[in-house]
């Protein structure tokens, strides 16, 4: 079978175990990899009772059929585990890109399986088809940037570093793990790692290729999409320096200011896509990719001039870690997200906290008596930067912020309670979609929880599941049943091995792509697009029955903050809200799902017809059996 190499290492940290073992290909099949595979070990391996920060838990690092061959933008490797964000309630696969995954194959392994803890900081070194633990007792405490500069010039070779930082070691519970210096795996995949005392995993170029099962059909299949993506690069890299990004702003779309302002957040888009021409940048690409979405960026003007930044694509993280807070200086906002990577940290939840307490300390609701004596004020960079390194450490105020954006507003008092933004108690992925109001919807009903796993907004086009033109964002009708369908594409990118910036979701044919590239990597010549959207109906499936068994009812998938729920007052979309909709939708995407529209519990029949009547057994019979806690401390 081609497109896998046929091996996954299971690391045991607490013993020093290394082995090596196999799967049978009909699970490869109907899990293809990534998102799908992981949460199939995370079912079968991590039971209910088990916590984000017990050894017992699973950290599952996986790639995908296509990840390290010739097919465009094929980087994309997942880590899943469950999501200490959501009181551990859902397994979370997230997703990094960089070389990192590319070199795992390289090896001859799909994918990685650490459980146990380690007595000691340590790191995993895979070179030469092998596997061995090394003391990482000088590298603790360093950030991810510093961590994998000293570890690549300890190993030498072409050698690619997923890290964690401070925010990691202090198991923050948002903490990423953060590799070649330009991507992340985000949602709190960090404090997993930092609980397991693993400070990296870093990988040598190996010695192998890919199998492919048809070479020429390959070849034809990845230059098709290839050429469709022409004329595509630079789409993601935030605007920068193509502009789309302050497109982004004009249409009210920016998170900033908590929320509050939304032609604020078309100024800070613009200016920052203007300011920054005068900047140096320089994209980079990731495994054999022709959009180069991250970049370089050397700031030439304003208090940070001569500040070398190593940014990924797309625009979230400088609002999370600059804009929610009211900071629009485009050095400045380049400088603390650099800063925000480099602690190893999602900017988004304590993005999300920050805006809320800065938004509650200007109305009066918050006091310099709960601050610790500190004054928050929209725009104050140094106090945006104090207050992160705050968190990192969980010292002072800082400890509350790192505790998500509800947490913060239930801290500060039930007038804030109304200003967070947050799904589920976390944040959402940090843009202002409620001109596209679709998109909460489906982050709100996503089965890990808010994430891009939810898919793209209805309100964009996406003919290969039916959606034309997109939905208008006024007419609600439907938009639970196409989240659906969104839903299920997107948790099939989450499993190939390919970054949806190269899906090409808004061209017709994309789904077929897939189909061929697959089918002429491994063998399977009857594999389909109607298999693709099965394989993520499947893992959507699994990950559902999950959470229903750690305690996730219908009242969390509508746990929606007022703030997104109230409409902007400015823009095109201006009086619209998703909330009279809410219930509607969300019942609507369940009877979609083949779920029970009352209670979202997946009917055993769905589970039957896509294969998982071994979890038929595990449905709860009645209520939720309440939330799993963990202990404050590992």
């Amino acid at each position: 079978m081609g497109g896998y190499m046929g091996k996954l290492l299971r690391v045991d940290l607490t013993s020093g175990n290394i082995t090596e073992e196999t799967l049978p290909d009909s699970t490869y099949r109907k899990y293809i990899g990534g998102v799908g595979l992981g949460a199939r070990i995370i079912y079968d391996e991590v039971p209910p009772g088990v916590s984000s920060f017990d050894p017992e838990n699973r950290l599952v690092f996986t790639t995908g059929p296509l990840t390290g061959t010739v097919v465009p933008a094929s980087s994309d490797w997942t880590v899943t585990s469950i999501r200490a964000e959501l009181q551990d309630r859902t397994i979370l696969g997230s997703h990094s890109h960089g070389y990192w995954g590319a070199y795992l194959k390289m090896n001859g392994y799909d994918g990685i399986i650490v459980q146990g803890r380690a007595s000691r900081p340590t790191y995993l070194w895979i070179h030469d088809g092998k596997a061995q633990l090394a003391d990482a007792g000088p590298f603790w405490g360093m950030d991810t940037h510093d961590s994998e500069d000293a570890i690549k010039a300890k190993l030498g070779g072409d050698t690619s570093v997923a890290t964690i930082g401070p925010a990691g070691e202090n198991l923050v519970e948002s903490a990423s793990i953060e590799n070649d210096k330009h991507h992340a795996a985000s949602k709190g995949m960090g404090c997993i790692m930092g609980a397991k005392k693993l400070k990296a995993i870093a990988i040598t170029r190996g010695p192998y290729g890919v199998p492919i099962s048809r070479p020429q059909e390959f070849l034809q299949a990845a230059l098709t999409w290839r050429n469709a993506l022409s004329g595509r690069v630079g789409i993601a890299n935030a605007g920068i320096p193509k502009g789309r990004y302050a497109t982004m702003g004009r249409g009210y779309r920016i998170a900033g200011k908590n929320f509050t302002d939304p032609e604020w957040g078309m100024e800070y888009a613009v200016g920052i896509v203007e300011e920054a021409k005068k900047f140096q940048i320089n994209p980079k690409g990731c495994w054999a990719c022709p959009i180069s979405c991250s970049y370089r960026s050397v700031v030439t003007t304003g208090p940070h001039a001569g500040y070398v930044a190593t940014l990924a694509g797309g625009g979230e993280n400088q609002e999370g870690s600059a804009g929610m807070a009211g900071v629009k200086e485009p050095g400045t906002v380049h400088y603390l997200t650099d800063m925000v990577d480099r602690l190893g940290m999602d900017s988004a939840p304590i993005g999300a906290s920050l805006g809320v307490a800065f938004e509650a300390y200007e109305a009066g609701i918050l006091t310099k008596e709960k601050t610790g004596g500190l004054e928050l004020h929209w725009g104050d960079a140094e106090m945006v930067e104090k207050l992160w390194r705050m968190a990192v450490k969980k010292e002072g105020f800082g400890a509350i912020l790192a505790q998500g954006p509800r947490a913060t507003a239930e801290y500060i008092g039930e007038e804030a309670l109304g200003m967070a933004v947050h799904v589920k108690g976390t944040s959402p992925n940090l843009h202002d979609w409620r001109p596209a109001p679709g998109l909460f919807l489906a982050q709100a009903v996503s089965v890990s929880g808010p994430s891009w796993q939810s898919g793209p907004a209805p309100e964009a086009p996406n003919p290969d599941v039916g959606n034309e033109k997109g939905m208008d964002p006024w007419k609600f009708e439907g938009k639970g049943q196409m989240v659906s369908k969104l839903q299920r594409r997107a948790t099939f990118e989450d499993c190939q091995g390919v970054c949806w910036f190269a899906a090409g979701r808004d061209m017709a044919g994309s789904l077929t792509w897939f189909a061929q590239a697959i089918a002429a990597a491994t063998g399977w010549t009857d594999f389909s697009v109607q298999e693709i959207m099965e394989v993520g109906e499947r893992v959507m499936n699994l990950q559902k029955v999950y959470a229903m068994r750690r305690g996730l009812t219908k009242a969390d998938d509508m746990d929606i903050s007022p703030r997104i729920l109230e409409p902007q007052k400015v823009g095109p979309t201006a009086g619209l809200s998703l909330a009279p909709y809410l219930k509607e939708g969300v019942e609507e995407f369940y009877e979609a799902m083949g779920w029970d529209r009352e209670t979202g519990r997946p009917l055993p029949e769905t589970l039957r017809r896509l294969g998982l009547q071994d979890i038929v057994k595990d449905l709860p019979p009645g209520g939720p059996r309440g939330r799993n806690r963990r202990p404050t401390e590992s």
